[in-house]
């Protein structure tokens, strides 16, 4: 939410300027100056994005694959989901073939340049599935578009108020002291 945020996550995603970023119109650079220049513009094309906003200005998304998949096909086939799915938005994408699973980073300003929000429900969500996993197919990568219950994948992460309460005693605000006062009710009837 805002630009010191995005800001922040171009510099996470490029590993600080260390990784090629690649735009919506293919241009690729990399290097501190090119991140802060990409904020810069971020900032004033289109709607001008505010330091701090009390909306999202951008989305995240990361697209990944298996060890041993065809990098280049991997790549080429989010650009061509990029594409189709966002074609009046800008968007930034890095690729991250230095962990166990190559993925590409996705950043994708909400509003377009006509002035057009992005609101994605689940049904979108699973479209962005399918596409993508038609464009991997298209390069010769089996890939399905599968949601994560159906291939017994469950997710089942604990609230990080729950997981360390002295975490959510650091969080300011009433739902934040709601949380700690419940964790600790719970603890004591335990």
């Amino acid at each position: 939410k805002g630009m010191k945020a995005l800001r922040a996550h171009f510099n996470y995603i490029s590993k600080r300027g260390k990784l090629e970023i690649t735009d919506e119109q293919g241009q690729v650079t990399s290097g501190k100056d090119a991140v802060r220049e990409l904020g810069d513009d971020w900032q004033i094309s289109g709607a001008y994005v505010p330091d701090t906003s009390h909306r999202k200005e951008a989305l995240h998304i990361t697209l990944s694959m298996p060890v041993g998949t065809n990098e280049q096909g991997l790549q080429e086939a989010v650009w061509a989901f990029a594409a189709k799915e966002f074609p009046d938005h800008k968007y930034v994408g890095v690729f991250h073939g230095h962990q166990a699973n190559p993925h590409v980073h996705l950043a994708v300003k909400v509003q377009s340049r006509f002035g057009r929000r992005l609101n994605p429900r689940k049904a979108d969500l699973q479209r962005w599935r399918e596409d993508f996993a038609q464009a991997l197919r298209e390069r010769g990568i089996d890939a399905q578009a599968t949601r994560q219950p159906t291939h017994g994948a469950v997710r089942a992460d604990q609230p990080i108020w729950r997981a360390s309460p002295a975490l959510g005693r650091q969080r300011k605000g009433v739902l934040g002291q709601q949380r700690v006062d419940r964790d600790r009710h719970e603890r004591l009837e335990d």
